[in-house]
């Protein structure tokens, strides 16, 4: 009886390299459209997906993370910096 051996393997979802599984949870924002008649509506969502990330990437999203608190958006949905901070 021949045996088959299974090798499980992840990879980065960012950049595709072979990785451990580290079940990270990131908000990914989705967008939905909702067709009443002629008329469409879009709705952006944000959902949490879970991500296997390399070492590399990881400290890629915890610097992304780092300079995301020092900006905020405005209302008309531009970059500022988060003068609470400063």
């Amino acid at each position: 009886m021949k045996q088959t051996k299974t090798i499980e393997s992840y990879r980065c979802d960012f950049c595709g390299k072979e990785c451990e599984h580290t079940e990270y949870v990131l908000p990914t924002i989705s967008q939905n459209v909702v067709k009443e008649g002629n008329i469409a509506t879009f709705y952006n969502d944000i959902e949490p997906v879970q991500c296997d990330l390399c070492e590399a990437c990881q400290k890629k999203v915890h610097f992304g993370i780092q300079l995301s608190r020092m900006a905020i958006l405005n209302d008309d949905g531009e970059l500022e910096l988060n003068k609470d901070l400063y």
